[in-house]
């Protein structure tokens, strides 16, 4: 029987999720389950992302375990988020959380309407966009790579450093009508074309996991792809022609997919975002949400 591996990973736990067909039918297993939450450190908020690696790595040799080896397997997690690597392909620092607030002096209220016009992503103050204009480490002169979450999971996985799109319509950094990074956008926060990877679409394969992991696993199998912002992959999962979907995590995701962007002055002030997906569709969705508490504990607000 084959097996493919969903690894999705959220702001509170992460799960990995076995797939078969079996007489048929989609056949859905839990056989990885873990906590996650942000820590606190010198008044910032991080993720612990060698503890989410760890965890990552704990699953796939779960599966193996149970000899239910996969033939492939996807990760996702939320969104905005980022790795900066040095010029060996190490982190350079802490992974900051999306919900720090170092980008604070960073937010220019009077380009709101701009950012939005030209990106259609919602205004939220822990934007890549505003994340990148508060980085020190970006003002240094050693060589950067930048990978959001899933990309440097995937990237300690095969050793291949790739942007997916999805995640990276999130960052507000591209331009909503070509899908490409903006170098006006790139200006705005002080960022360097040069520290991106190739953009690649939901469903690319990276090949097989690097020599190392393969004998820390036990295993060979091919990492591809998906969706790698958690919201993508639950409207290409759930949602039908001409339909409605409410996403419910620790945000509330209300929309439509929809083939061309909504971006104008009742779309921006209704605060609706629109995001990438598969096959060149957008997510247009408004964003509904209560409070973590930094144990990952969730409550209405």
């Amino acid at each position: 029987m084959r097996y493919y591996l969903a690894i999705d990973i959220g702001a509170s736990s992460g799960r990995h999720m076995l797939c078969s067909l079996q007489n048929n039918q989609i056949y859905l297993e839990e056989i990885y389950r873990f906590e996650n939450h942000v820590e606190l450190k010198n008044g910032h908020y991080y993720w612990n992302i060698d503890y989410l690696f760890g965890e990552v790595v704990a699953g796939i040799k779960e599966c193996v375990k149970h000899n239910k080896i996969p033939t492939t397997l996807g990760i996702d997690t939320w969104a905005v988020d980022y790795v900066l690597l040095d010029e060996l392909g190490h982190r350079i620092d802490d992974v900051y959380a999306y919900r720090d607030n170092r980008v604070d002096s960073f937010i220019k209220p009077d380009k709101i309407e701009e950012l939005y016009m030209k990106t259609g992503v919602q205004y939220q103050k822990f934007n890549t966009i505003y994340q990148l204009a508060s980085d020190d480490e970006l003002r240094k002169t050693r060589t950067l790579d930048f990978l959001m979450i899933p990309d440097y999971l995937n990237y300690l996985l095969t050793g291949k450093k790739v942007n997916e799109y999805t995640n990276m319509s999130t960052t507000q950094l591209l331009d909503i009508q070509t899908s490409k990074l903006s170098k006006e956008l790139l200006d705005f926060c002080q960022t360097d074309v040069e520290i991106f990877q190739d953009i690649v679409m939901p469903g690319t394969s990276l090949g097989s996991l690097s020599k190392d992991m393969r004998k820390v696993i036990g295993a060979d199998i091919e990492v591809i792809v998906p969706c790698t912002h958690d919201t993508g992959s639950a409207y290409m999962a759930a949602i039908e022609d001409k339909s409605i979907i409410l996403s419910s995590g620790t945000w509330s995701l209300l929309g439509i997919e929809t083939m061309q962007p909504i971006v104008t002055l009742e779309s921006m002030n209704a605060n609706f975002t629109n995001e990438g997906g598969v096959s060149a569709t957008l997510s247009l969705f408004k964003k509904y949400h209560g409070t973590m508490d930094y144990s990952g504990s969730f409550k209405k607000s």
